[in-house]
């Protein structure tokens, strides 16, 4: 490898690392703010190990593999310390939302605290919950109003309730003998809370994305098969109130009132998500 061929590979890592350790460094100083000071020693360290500085350095070296198994320890003995926090703030603010019911009350600060919530959640459900973490993310993104953004992807079908829906459509063109095209009439499809549940579930995973949905299939018959084209279409904003845990154990209570908040105050910006996708039925003879 020649020299210009390592400067730039070596350029590259550096900006990559700049890259990551950014959202550290913002999620360090929401932690604080967020009177989250166990959560802000954890963003600081995890900011420090990864900032793109002289790592020849021998000292430098020691202290980070110092500090990494520091960061294992602690995160393992006290990884309930976060949601404690986290609980307990989100706790004042609903108590706030609660006595005056209006976002005039709540300060930048507040204000601040629960966008960096709402993005928090966002990244972290990144791994566990996808779609609504998509979801939840994009409401960052100022949009016009009524607004449609559209995904094309299957994944309502992990749902048992959107897979019953679809085997009645299946059976009901069956009896269509004749008709090229058959319009299905809109389905209103909806989870209670206890459908977020088990953790990570393909059900609760579908629940978070797409409660409620409006799901509108169009059939339409080719050569050997009918074609389903289905849309599953869901309102993507916050309640004025709904108090949801997200997380049983550790404990993790959302007010997702606080994120209306934002909505009110033009920081939040909801949209129409709809889910697109097709399946086939063999013609029956």
């Amino acid at each position: 490898m020649n020299i210009p061929d390592q400067k730039i590979i070596t350029k590259s890592l550096y900006i990559l690392q700049m890259i990551i350790t950014v959202p550290f460094l913002f999620f360090s100083i929401w932690a604080i703010t967020f009177s989250a000071p166990f959560l802000f020693l954890i963003m600081l360290a995890m900011t420090f190990l990864l900032f793109p500085i002289n790592n020849t350095n021998i000292t430098l070296k020691r202290i980070k593999v110092i500090m990494i198994i520091i960061l294992l320890i602690t995160s393992v003995i006290g990884y309930r310390l976060p949601f404690k926090e986290i609980n307990g703030k989100i706790r004042s603010l609903h108590k706030k939302l609660m006595e005056t019911g209006s976002p005039d009350q709540f300060t930048i600060k507040d204000k601040f605290n629960i966008w960096g919530l709402n993005l928090a959640m966002g990244t972290v459900a990144v791994f566990i919950y996808p779609e609504a973490a998509v979801e939840t993310i994009l409401l960052i993104l100022p949009n016009k109003k009524n607004s449609i953004r559209i995904f094309r992807s299957d994944f309502p079908l992990k749902s048992l309730k959107v897979r019953k829906e679809l085997q009645k459509i299946k059976q009901a063109i069956r009896s269509f003998k004749k008709k090229k095209i058959v319009r299905f009439d809109p389905v209103m499809i909806a989870w209670k809370t206890h459908s977020y549940s088990p953790f990570a579930s393909d059900e609760a995973r579908a629940a978070l994305a797409l409660n409620a949905t409006r799901m509108q299939a169009t059939a339409i018959k080719e050569e050997t098969r009918w074609r389903i084209d289905i849309s599953c279409t869901v309102r993507v904003a916050y309640p004025p109130r709904s108090y949801v845990a997200l997380i049983k154990d550790p404990e993790l209570m959302i007010e997702e009132g606080l994120f209306w908040v934002l909505q009110e105050e033009g920081l939040l910006f909801p949209y129409t998500a709809v889910w697109k996708f097709t399946v086939y039925e063999p013609l029956m003879f």
